[in-house]
């Protein structure tokens, strides 16, 4: 994601669902569906522009979870961990 590609991933409990948002910078399909994998695989194949519009969004990924963002998060949580 980060170099400007939208990801395709089964949405499987705590993983994917918590870092590509379906249809703005990727795709989401129910667990083990092996049949909407290959539907939205075919879906980003089918129109070659989808895969540009939704990557630049995609690219947006390292504001989110780049090492300052994740940094300032565990400190937060430290902070917060430690004054209780």
């Amino acid at each position: 994601m980060a170099c400007g590609l939208p990801a395709v991933a089964f949405d499987c409990p705590f993983g994917p669902g918590e870092i590509i948002r379906h249809q703005e910078d990727g795709l989401l399909v129910p667990p083990e569906d092996v049949d909407a994998l290959a539907e939205a695989l075919d879906s980003m194949i089918s129109d070659p522009d989808r895969p540009g519009r939704m990557g630049e969004t995609a690219r947006k990924i390292t504001d989110r979870f780049g090492l300052e963002s994740v940094m300032s998060q565990w400190e937060d949580l430290l902070t917060r961990v430690t004054a209780g």
